[in-house]
């Protein structure tokens, strides 16, 4: 999908995060704009060496909701259920 400074100039993401889960497995989350159904994405790197990709919207009012999850992602599938999901492109 690209580093941080690309994807904050393409999307507008702000509030990187990365941690682990309890299993070890490596999460990276950012929030973003542009997307009316979506304004947040967590990655989570799995055993497998395939992604989790959840898509939330966290508004004031209703909170987090998580609106889209996807597992067993390939690396060169990222970028198009991104796409797929907010409507936004990854690319320049």
């Amino acid at each position: 999908m690209g580093g941080m400074n690309r994807i904050a100039a393409m999307t507008g993401a702000k509030n990187f995060g990365f941690s682990s889960t309890e299993a070890g497995n490596v999460k990276a989350s950012f929030l973003f704009k542009g997307s009316r159904k979506v304004n947040g994405l967590e990655v989570t790197l799995e055993n497998d060496d395939t992604y989790k990709m959840t898509f939330s919207k966290t508004t004031p009012k209703a909170g987090y909701n998580v609106i889209a999850e996807t597992a067993n992602v390939h690396g060169d599938q990222l970028a198009g259920i991104f796409t797929n999901i907010t409507g936004l492109y990854l690319s320049l």
